[in-house]
């Protein structure tokens, strides 16, 4: 993944033009077909708020819907999917909950380069509860439902678990950090300063959800 973080300012854009729904089928069993510009597989494209990257839709892919989270399949040949049993890390369950590569905005066919969603505001994204503005996005626990889900409690905890992490007197015991008296004793004593989150987070709840899906500052860090 050399370059993940290479920009292509003028993308190949088949079809409609659009980066959320323009796809190019490629053939990877027998390799009959070698795409257009197939050295922009895997570089990031910026237009406004938004930021996609150029990756493959894996043909375990299921049930192709606008809004859902996509996990890595093949980080190194930039595969992805939104069957979350595909997207386990060494085989461990509910793993695919930090694996999420970005969302897909269009219906894309399997076995096809398309642009995936990593950042942008105010996105479309399929929640699978009733997230209200405020609230941080995580993947949801249902594996075949590839869905955003909130997490006020894992917004909250980690944003008080970042003020005191800066308070000097915490960043020189190196320990632990005891937040009991903020009401989060239970969750957060003996938490080692620099601890990742629980869950992968992927942005912020800017619109509630409506019709099963939230509107959302969506931002996936893919490195």
């Amino acid at each position: 993944m050399d370059n993940i973080l290479a920009l292509t300012a003028t993308p190949y854009l088949p079809g409609t033009g659009n980066p959320d729904t323009a796809f190019e089928v490629i053939n990877p069993v027998a390799g009959s077909f070698s795409p257009y510009a197939p050295g922009d597989l895997g570089k990031l494209f910026i237009t406004g708020n938004r930021i996609y990257q150029k990756v493959i839709l894996d043909a375990g892919a299921v049930v192709v819907a606008v809004g859902q989270l996509l996990f890595w399949k093949d980080r190194s040949n930039y595969i992805v999917t939104n069957n979350a049993d595909d997207g386990l890390l060494s085989g461990e369950p509910e793993s695919y909950r930090n694996n999420v590569a970005g969302s897909i905005r269009g219906v894309i066919p399997i076995n096809s380069q398309f642009f995936m969603l990593i950042h942008g505001n105010s996105v479309p994204i399929l929640e699978a509860g009733a997230a209200t503005p405020g609230m941080m996005l995580i993947c949801d626990a249902k594996p075949v439902a590839a869905r955003a889900a909130k997490s006020k409690a894992v917004d909250q905890t980690h944003a008080k678990l970042a003020d005191h992490a800066h308070k000097k007197s915490l960043a020189e015991e190196g320990e632990v950090e005891k937040l009991a008296a903020d009401g989060l004793g239970a969750i957060a004593i003996g938490v080692p300063i620099g601890t990742p989150l629980t869950h992968q987070r992927l942005g912020r709840v800017v619109g509630p959800t409506v019709d099963g899906s939230c509107l959302a500052d969506f931002d996936v860090v893919n490195s």
